[in-house]
C-alpha cells in the first residue's frame, strides 16, 4: 500500500513537471499566434520554430553558451518576409525569470532607450532592437537597416511588449551598488566568471567562485574622465563568500594590506566582505577612492 502511495506521488510530480514545462513552451506558441500576420507589407512566415537548451546550438552556433548560462528555457524564432528583401528575424527567449532576462539584455548593451515603451528598457541600433520584459528577452533584426525596416522593427517590438503581461524586476543586488558617478547602462548581471572577464579581465581561472548559485553585478563609473569598476558577488552562504574572498586576495592581490593594493599600472584594487556579499573595487585612481567605495558595502 505504501509503495503504491509513493508511486502515485512520483507520477503526480512527473506529471506536474511536464505540465509546467509544456506551459512555458505553449506560452511562446500562443505569443507567436498573436503576432501580426502582416505589418507594413511584411508577411509572417508560416514556419514557427521552438528551441530548447538541447538544440539551441543548431540555431545560434557559437553564441548559445550565453543564454544557457542564464538558465535559458525556450526560444521562439519567427521570420517576416517581403519580396526581394532580406527577412526580418524575431527571436523571443524565455529565460525563466525576470532577473535572467535582464542579465542577457545587460550583457552587450551599450546604450539605453525606451523606443518600445516608457516602462521597457531597450536598445535600438543599426536595424537591431533588443529589450527585456518579464522573463522574456526579445531580439528583432532587420539588416541592412532602412527607415522602412526600422519602423517595422519598432512596431513589432511594441506589439510583442504589449503581449507580455509579466512585471519586470531587476535583481535586488543592483541596489547595493554605489550610485555616485555610475554609468547606468554599464551595469551587468551574470552567474558565470567568463562574462566577468568579457567586461573586465580578472583571471582565466574562476578565482571568485562565480557560478549558477551566485549572483554577480559589475558596473563602470566615470569621474573626471577616469573610469573605475565595482563588482558585487552574492553567495549562498557566508562560508563560500569567505572562501571566495581568500581566493581573490591570494591570486589577485597577494601581500595586500587590509585587502587594498596598488598594482603595477598605478591603479588601486580592493576587496571586502560583508556576510554573504563580496565587493571588489577595480582600477580606482587612488587609495582614497578605493577605501570610499569599499566603505559603501557596510552601510
Amino acid at each position: 500500500m505504501l509503495k503504491k502511495s509513493k508511486l502515485k506521488i512520483v507520477l503526480y510530480c512527473l506529471c506536474f513537471l511536464g505540465m509546467t514545462i509544456m506551459a512555458k513552451a505553449t506560452s511562446l506558441t500562443e505569443l507567436s499566434k498573436q503576432l501580426p500576420a502582416e505589418i507594413n507589407g511584411w508577411q509572417k512566415s508560416a514556419k514557427t520554430t521552438l528551441y530548447t537548451p538541447k538544440n539551441l546550438f543548431e540555431y545560434i552556433n557559437g553564441g548559445a553558451e550565453l543564454y544557457i548560462s542564464y538558465s535559458f528555457k525556450h526560444l521562439l524564432a519567427q521570420k517576416y518576409t517581403k519580396a526581394d528583401l532580406p527577412e526580418i528575424t524575431v527571436d523571443v527567449f524565455d529565460m525563466g525569470s525576470s532577473f535572467n532576462a535582464f542579465g542577457v539584455f545587460s550583457h552587450s548593451r551599450e546604450d539605453l532607450d525606451h523606443s518600445v515603451s516608457d516602462d521597457v528598457e531597450s536598445e535600438y541600433a543599426s536595424g537591431l532592437l533588443t529589450f527585456w520584459k518579464g522573463r522574456y528577452y526579445v531580439s528583432i533584426l532587420a539588416y541592412p537597416e532602412t527607415e522602412e525596416k526600422k519602423k517595422t522593427v519598432l512596431t513589432l517590438g511594441r506589439h510583442i511588449a504589449g503581449l507580455i503581461k509579466e512585471k519586470s524586476e531587476k535583481p535586488s543586488l543592483i541596489a547595493r551598488l554605489p550610485t555616485e558617478h555610475i554609468i547606468k547602462e554599464s551595469i551587468r548581471y551574470f552567474h558565470h566568471y567568463i562574462w566577468l572577464n568579457s567586461h573586465f579581465f580578472i583571471s582565466d581561472q574562476n578565482i571568485l567562485f562565480i557560478d549558477e548559485d551566485t549572483e554577480a553585478v559589475l558596473a563602470t563609473y566615470k569621474e573626471n574622465g577616469d573610469h573605475y569598476f565595482v563588482l558585487l558577488v552574492s553567495y549562498p552562504d557566508k562560508i563560500k563568500a569567505e572562501a571566495a574572498q581568500r581566493s581573490f586576495l591570494t591570486n589577485y592581490l597577494p601581500d595586500a594590506r587590509k585587502g587594498i593594493k596598488q598594482l603595477e599600472d598605478g591603479r588601486w584594487t580592493g576587496c571586502r566582505i560583508n556576510g554573504r556579499l563580496v565587493m571588489v573595487v577595480l582600477n580606482a585612481p587612488n587609495v582614497e577612492k578605493a577605501k570610499s567605495l569599499l566603505g559603501e558595502l557596510v552601510k
